[in-house]
């Protein structure tokens, strides 16, 4: 966490990419804060992350999980909603547009699950348990999807080389 911390004080505007996607360095510290389970630390960053980059969908994802866990489920729901929206948004454009779009989401699972928990945000009864769990697990999966997608591509790539065989 330190050398989040460490980052944002060097250059507070930085961007990693995922993918065609960019993560400011304010998510990652707050989603390190919120790893750790310092909840109010990651609020404060992860409200920072979506002032410094509004287009970065992790970090009201990773807010709303933080304001879940610190029991404000009001404004969680909010953050969440745009969070999963944002991710569900950019695997669809990726999935549309990308000349991998074969690669990404393929069985389309993630925006399955992405779909799934904002119905489920939108019902009366929240299970806060589920919620925070597939979220989480959502968040990972989708960070993830870059290093399966130049994995596939590879793997692909070679079949070809060697004219299909293994």
């Amino acid at each position: 966490m330190g050398d989040f911390q460490r980052a944002t004080e060097i250059d507070p505007n930085y961007t990693m990419g995922i993918g065609p996607m960019k993560e400011g360095v304010w998510t990652y510290l707050g989603r390190a804060q919120y790893a750790s389970g310092d909840y109010k630390s990651a609020i404060k960053s992860l409200e920072r992350a979506r002032t410094s980059h509004p287009d970065d969908p992790f970090a009201p994802l990773y807010l709303g999980l933080a304001q879940a866990k610190a029991g404000d489920r009001q404004s969680a729901v909010k953050e969440l909603h745009a969070g999963l929206t944002g991710l569900n948004d950019w695997l669809a454009y990726i999935t549309q547009y990308s000349a991998d779009q074969d690669y990404w989401d393929p069985g389309g699972a993630l925006r399955s699950a992405i779909k799934n928990e904002l119905a489920r945000l939108d019902s009366k009864e929240i299970n806060w348990t589920d919620l925070i769990a597939n979220a989480e697990y959502i968040g990972i999966e989708v960070e993830r999807e870059p290093d399966k997608v130049n994995f596939d591509k590879r793997q692909d790539s070679k079949n070809s080389d060697s004219g299909g065989r293994n």
